[in-house]
């Protein structure tokens, strides 16, 4: 499995151009999934070097499950499409990537979950969304590794979008 790792320049930004589409109703769950996870590592990082109480609220959120869990990495594969992507957790580092060929656990992670799901999933989730708990029953979502873990990353999307400034359901 190779994994391609997006650069500290290559995220920055990532909010905003995800902001854009998500205000003007113009996202795609293929097309757009890269920039939101680009933008998910950004909020992430932007909350654990803020002042502000409110903005810290998401890393402290993360930080807990990293504290509780060790390390997690998250493989999400985009259903019929060429999208894979990783998020690495740890206390050192938070990064996304893309990875091809077939999903390997880290070995130096404590906790790997793999996730495949449909590009609507996608764009439900992108949209603010985060509760897959039908398309799991529905075979629309797929998992290896702790369901618990799998529902994990809702509570930091709900955080993101808090951190962005938009409100959702």
């Amino acid at each position: 499995m190779d994994v391609t790792w997006f650069s500290k320049e290559e995220i920055e930004g990532s909010i905003e151009e995800f902001l854009e589409k998500f205000d003007n109703e113009e996202l795609d769950g293929v097309e757009d999934s890269e920039v939101f996870f680009k933008a998910l590592i950004e909020a992430i990082w932007r909350s654990k070097n803020s002042d502000d109480e409110d903005e810290m609220i998401m890393y402290e959120d993360l930080e807990i499950d990293i504290e509780e869990y060790e390390s997690l990495a998250y493989f999400i594969d985009i259903r019929g499409t060429d999208k894979k992507f990783v998020l690495k957790l740890t206390e050192d580092e938070q990064k996304v990537g893309m990875y091809s060929d077939e999903y390997e656990e880290f070995k130096d992670i404590k906790n790997n979950v793999w996730m495949d799901w449909t590009p609507d999933t996608q764009l439900q989730i992108m949209e603010g969304d985060p509760n897959t708990d039908a398309q799991f029953f529905s075979g629309d979502l797929k998992v290896k590794g702790s369901l618990k873990l799998a529902s994990k990353p809702r509570e930091w999307i709900y955080g993101f979008f808090d951190l962005i400034g938009r409100e959702v359901d």
